[in-house]
């Protein structure tokens, strides 16, 4: 017969306790405590510089995700003829930022976009024209009275 040995609370302990001692020195119980590790900054997690607005002065605001969507969003209420090119100058945004903006923006129910066929004779890309829905102008001036 095969006598498998079994390992006691105590042996589990006395291998076990380097490890955890080692866990508890860096962990951080108390928001009184000074943390081990330097604190996560939001614009290197969703990877925004925070580029400077030439239309808006306070640069730091301006280039909040949140205030961008209603920035856009008064854009669109605004120059309401304007294609999405147009509009993203106006944020001072490139095409991947304000492509993720009037996704997140469509995704809510506020934006819809409509296709303008194009002016050249010979043909042409058509131009891509946001307009607020409802529930977006009632976010946008919900936020206005806010600010």
């Amino acid at each position: 017969m095969n006598a498998t040995k079994q390992t006691s609370n105590r042996e589990i302990q006395q291998i076990l306790m380097p490890r955890i001692d080692a866990l508890n020195k860096k962990t951080v119980y108390a928001e009184y405590e000074d943390p081990s590790l330097p604190p996560i900054l939001y614009r290197q997690v969703v990877n925004e510089k925070g580029l400077k607005s030439k239309t808006h002065p306070d640069t730091t605001k301006s280039n909040d995700t949140l205030c961008l969507h209603f920035r856009f969003l008064g854009n669109i209420r605004d120059n309401s003829n304007d294609g999405l090119a147009s509009h993203y100058r106006l944020l001072s945004v490139g095409i991947e930022k304000g492509n993720r903006l009037l996704k997140d923006l469509k995704k809510l129910g506020y934006v819809l976009i409509h296709e303008v066929p194009s002016n050249n004779p010979n043909g042409g890309r058509p131009c891509k024209v946001p307009s607020l829905t409802p529930e977006g102008k009632k976010a946008l001036e919900a936020y206005e009275a806010r600010s």
